[in-house]
């Protein structure tokens, strides 16, 4: 016959291991989560610039001028009025393209939107500023010639 000298059944003995499980896991899961949350919206960046800049560059073939140019990609930018207050131009000429011959070469890039980073020591979420203006850059090239 089993001795009785324990204090307490097997049930009572594991009550407080499922918060203990729930505090380890619960800041692994909200750090994956930030991750996933802090990535979407680069990625979604990321993708209205390409848009962007192939729509850009699609509407300056229609240009007959350099001004032209300029205003048909600032109708672009202005299309997309969640992102265009973030957008500027990828050198310091003032200008969203430049032109080498017979092409037009468009460049956006966007400002990152501010989120609190997370450093984890290997990496940081979300990647530093350096890193981010490097992946919020997009360029399109056309064929154009201006009408004489």
């Amino acid at each position: 016959m089993p001795s009785r000298q324990q204090h307490g059944t097997t049930k009572t003995r594991q009550a407080g291991a499922t918060a203990i499980e729930f505090a380890i896991m619960f800041p692994l899961f909200l750090t994956v989560f930030y991750g996933i949350v802090c990535y979407a919206v680069i990625l979604l960046d990321k993708q209205a610039l390409s848009t962007m800049a192939s729509e850009a560059a699609r509407a300056a073939i229609a240009a007959t001028d350099e001004n032209g140019v300029r205003t048909q990609i600032a109708n672009v930018i202005d299309a997309h009025a969640w992102i265009a207050d973030r957008i500027s131009n990828c050198d310091d000429s003032g200008d969203y393209y430049t032109r080498v011959d017979d092409r037009l070469q468009i460049c956006l890039q966007a400002t990152p939107v501010p989120m609190p980073t997370i450093n984890l020591g290997i990496i940081s979420l979300p990647p530093s500023q350096e890193e981010l203006k490097a992946m919020l850059r997009s360029s399109a090239s056309v064929l154009w010639q201006p009408s004489t």
